[in-house]
């Protein structure tokens, strides 16, 4: 019975996790439909090639039957020459029926080389594991399967040979070559039939393939979740790296503020470190900025370090929303923040590297 918790659709990772497996949609049935259509369709065509040269080399051996040697070598030549014409017939048909088998497994599935469903396992040799598989889902549904095309095989070579009774009964009268020739087309006619069934039962066994692919497929809320958190990474663990990140920049961000020339403040929420060297800067550089708890920790460092702290709401709110650590401030800002580092140079008389 399928898990009634696995209600979910299959992800692509988990078709594909199948497909590496060697578990596809895939339906015997098509390439035995396809192989007695090929089958069919090369008789049709080539068959009457085939009989004339079977033909020919059988009355060649019927007429020369006296002429032939019996010795040991002789018969052995006789057999691989016999054996050598037989595969030179046989041979473009075998070579179709393997085409076919390879194009059909291709439209079905596509290209796919996993040796995954042929790799020794022991829990195959289980005899109690391989005892239940007899009564498998599966093994009942080939059983199945084979029931049906039997059914079907059996039908159609009955209801065929009961129409043709009547011819059948003159085989006893006709010579040869003609007995043969109604034999051929009474089992093209068979296997007409039979094509046209199989191909009915391809298309719906094919049907029933992909249907129980799907169900097998299917997936749990918990395992989508699992298998999120394998793919995208853990919330718990992605916001843990995130808050190392964020930390690690704080540490950097704060290594910085000693080197600055100012500090300006909200004055309670907001401090902005600037640091300006006109020999190396185009405009002044923002080297650390926070709010409340960073803030705080802004102005007691620049404290500690001897750094000059203005308190200007508007400029320190405007340079904290517009500005980025590690860049220049904003060219909108220049005029307010040269006041600033003027009102310093007049203070403690740093220059900057103006001279």
């Amino acid at each position: 019975m399928a898990d009634p918790s696995k209600t979910e659709k299959a992800t692509s990772r988990r078709r594909d996790e199948f497909r590496k497996k060697g578990s596809v949609a895939k339906s015997v049935e098509i390439n035995t439909a396809v192989i007695l259509l090929g089958t069919f369709l090369y008789f049709k065509f080539a068959g009457t090639f085939m009989f004339d040269r079977f033909k020919v080399d059988l009355i060649y051996y019927f007429q020369n039957m006296s002429k032939i040697p019996l010795g040991t070598d002789d018969l052995m030549g006789l057999f691989i020459n016999v054996s050598f014409k037989i595969i030179l017939l046989v041979l473009p048909m075998m070579a179709l029926i393997v085409a076919i088998i390879v194009l059909s497994s291709l439209l079905q599935v596509g290209f796919m080389l996993t040796l995954e469903p042929i790799t020794p396992k022991l829990s195959k040799l289980n005899v109690i594991t391989g005892f239940k598989n007899l009564f498998s889902k599966r093994s009942l549904e080939n059983l199945a399967k084979s029931l049906i095309k039997i059914m079907v095989v059996g039908y159609i070579v009955y209801s065929t040979i009961r129409k043709d009774i009547p011819i059948i009964i003159d085989f006893f009268n006709m010579d040869i070559y003609h007995s043969f020739l109604m034999l051929c087309k009474l089992a093209m006619d068979i296997l007409y039939k039979i094509i046209l069934a199989f191909i009915v039962l391809a298309v719906l066994d094919y049907v029933f393939q992909r249907y129980s692919l799907e169900d097998q497929m299917k997936m749990s809320k918990e395992e989508i979740k699992e298998e999120h958190k394998r793919t995208e990474g853990d919330p718990v663990i992605k916001g843990e790296i995130r808050r190392r990140q964020h930390e690690m920049a704080r540490h950097r961000m704060m290594s910085e503020v000693p080197k600055a020339d100012v500090v300006i403040t909200n004055p309670f929420h907001v401090a902005v470190a600037l640091r300006y060297d006109a020999k190396d800067m185009k405009a002044p550089q923002v080297v650390a900025k926070g709010v409340r708890r960073i803030a705080d920790q802004i102005k007691t460092l620049a404290r500690e370090h001897d750094i000059p702290i203005i308190e200007n709401p508007p400029v320190a709110r405007a340079l904290y929303k517009s500005s980025k650590v590690g860049h220049a401030i904003p060219a909108d800002m220049y005029s307010a923040v040269a006041e600033i580092l003027t009102y310093i140079f007049k203070l403690s008389g740093k220059t900057f590297g103006i001279s």
